[in-house]
């Protein structure tokens, strides 16, 4: 009789069972519904099971424990969020939680930071106490923020237990400015710390110099080896007078000395403060008693009042530079006696000084005064520098002038340098090299005669 009809009348089994208050009257509906749904194919589950989980939901809130006597088109007017706000505020949050859970709805974190805020009303409680009640009921739950709900805490008066809440915040970014805002400064710090974000760190240096006096909170940060490091690696970098404070405090004269020798040389600074920075740095070294050091810084207040007078005398650019490049400088413009004057003052070894006046001779190309150089004593460099420097700056004809005085274990090799491989060949055939032999056969020096020697010599070997 109803084969025509039968969807129909399953939905509305499904829809009556909605609007009935009585468990009978619903469960007989649904029933029917359930009954008709068995001969219909293609008949959509959906609005069956949906009806199911309203009905169990609506029955749950009716039960007087609750006091919701809500209607299925009341419901469907205020949505299942609402129902979930009226189950907070009358503080059913665990059947609130079941309801979120049973029909799928994301709303699990409001649900339980509510009960936070309730939670914290209540003043009676000790608030270590209220801390680990909320901390073991939240958990790690998405969604839900320690730092909001330590705010509210906060607003309400309640300090001490804002920061009880924040220590089960897994955030830093998030916690520690709430910590700094609370007035609990060194905490922060340690927070920032432990969490490895330098940029938080360095928020909190900042906060503290702001609000802390300097005196206090150097004597406070010693006793995190850790933000020390950090502290006076910010300092390194945007304020060496803390920094040198920082020394001082710590009776680190090595360190204050070292900020001193940078402090000379930073190109902000003029010459008096670079010599008054040096003569810092020379005091320090003597607290630390390090002579040898200190040695230096005297030996470098020297260089600088002597790179001054030539400044003057030559209207050149000596400061600063280094006791190489002063001579370099010398040299370059002839002034041997100025810079033998200096090899004397600082002790430049013989090796070093004779490299400077080569490369010196070359870059001018002052030719004639290097061959009188190379006969003024013997080289403790050899002569082969001569050859080098001479190449570099493609005089041939001069270079060849020293080959006689290259030693006999370099001279093959400086042979095929200039190019002469038939004196190459000679002198390694008169050698008896046979490495030599097959070096300048590898460079284009291959003959006759010397291919046999190679090969006599190569049979005698085996």
């Amino acid at each position: 009789l109803v084969q025509n009809k039968l969807n129909y009348a399953v939905l509305q089994c499904i829809e009556g069972a909605g609007h009935e208050f009585k468990h009978e009257t619903q469960m007989m509906l649904i029933k029917a519904a359930q009954f008709g749904k068995s001969f219909l194919p293609e008949c959509d589950p959906e609005p069956y099971v949906r009806m199911c989980r309203i009905l169990r939901v609506l029955n749950a809130v009716r039960d007087s424990k609750v006091g919701l006597p809500i209607t299925y088109e009341q419901l469907q007017y205020l949505s299942l969020q609402s129902l979930l706000d009226l189950l907070m505020n009358r503080r059913q949050y665990y059947l609130a939680i079941q309801v979120a859970k049973y029909l799928q709805v994301p709303s699990s974190s409001s649900i339980l930071s509510h009960w936070a805020h309730y939670k914290m009303q209540q003043s009676q409680l000790d608030h270590a106490q209220v801390a680990r009640e909320i901390a073991a009921k939240l958990g790690r739950t998405a969604g839900v923020s320690y730092t909001e709900i330590a705010k509210k805490a906060a607003d309400q008066g309640r300090t001490q237990l804002a920061i009880k809440l924040l220590d089960y915040e897994p955030r830093a970014t998030l916690q520690v400015p709430l910590l700094l805002h609370l007035g609990q400064d060194m905490v922060a710090l340690v927070k920032a710390i432990e969490s490895g974000n330098t940029d938080l760190v360095y928020t909190v240096f900042l906060h503290l110099k702001e609000n802390v006096q300097l005196a206090k909170f150097q004597l406070d940060i010693r006793k995190y080896p850790l933000g020390q490091s950090l502290y006076l690696k910010y300092c390194k970098e945007h304020n060496t007078r803390e920094l040198r404070d920082v020394f001082t405090q710590e009776d680190d004269h090595e360190s204050l000395a070292a900020c001193f020798i940078h402090e000379s040389y930073d190109p902000r600074n003029n010459g008096l403060h670079q010599a008054a920075s040096l003569v810092a740095a020379q005091d320090s070294f003597k607290k630390a008693r390090n002579d040898f050091h200190a040695g230096l810084c005297e030996k470098q207040l020297k260089l600088l009042k002597y790179q001054k007078t030539l400044e003057e005398k030559f209207n050149r650019d000596f400061v600063n530079k280094s006791l190489h490049d002063t001579m370099k400088m010398l040299l370059c413009m002839a002034q041997v006696k100025l810079a033998e004057g200096l090899r004397s003052e600082y002790k430049v070894p013989d090796r070093r000084y004779w490299w400077l006046r080569i490369q010196c001779l070359g870059e001018t190309e002052e030719w004639v005064e290097l061959d009188k150089f190379s006969k003024m004593k013997k080289s403790p460099i050899g002569y082969e520098p001569f050859v080098d420097i001479c190449l570099k700056y493609k005089n041939i004809h001069e270079a060849q002038r020293y080959m006689s005085r290259v030693r006999d274990d370099q001279k093959v090799k400086y042979f095929v340098k200039l190019g002469m491989m038939d004196e190459a060949r000679q002198t390694a055939m008169e050698q008896k090299d046979l490495d030599l032999l097959l070096y300048v056969q590898a460079k284009g020096g291959d003959s006759p005669e010397t291919a046999s020697l190679i090969a006599s010599m190569s049979s005698g070997r085996k």
